[in-house]
């Protein structure tokens, strides 16, 4: 993984991401939970954490109907993202960064993703919506 993920750089949770992508997969929060032998109600805690730090992602009425811009920018991050993890592809980046922290003496400022929080998360779903130079557009 040489290029990193702007949605990881800003501290997403991993485990929300496969919630997330679970769900809109099979349309509902309870399919999602018995797929991942989670609660219905962790699924949907972990998407309204997501939806809280980057703006509303799915169409719900009373299943799921689809994905909103941001929704649709995130899934397919989201996919490639997960898939690496679960391949163990993120293995050679973690190695590169426990070798900083030692290079520094064991201090801990050395982190493999961004520690800018939601201000991070925003400006990544702006330039994914083509926003950050003025421009206007929504993501595919």
């Amino acid at each position: 993984m040489s290029e990193s993920s702007p949605w990881l750089e800003s501290g997403l949770n991993v485990d929300a991401l496969r919630y997330f992508l679970a769900a809109i997969e099979l349309g509902s929060f309870q399919a999602a939970a018995e797929r991942l032998h989670v609660t219905p109600q962790a699924v949907g805690k972990a998407i309204a954490a997501l939806e809280a730090r980057l703006g509303p992602l799915v169409v719900r009425d009373r299943r799921l109907r689809g994905l909103t811009p941001t929704g649709r920018a995130l899934a397919a991050e989201a996919r490639g993202l997960v898939a690496a993890l679960s391949s163990g592809h993120v293995a050679g980046e973690v190695e590169k960064v426990r070798a900083a922290r030692e290079a520094a003496g064991g201090r801990r400022h050395a982190a493999p993703f961004g520690t800018d929080g939601a201000a991070g998360i925003r400006h990544a779903v702006e330039r994914r919506r083509g926003r950050h130079c003025g421009s206007r557009g929504a993501a595919a």
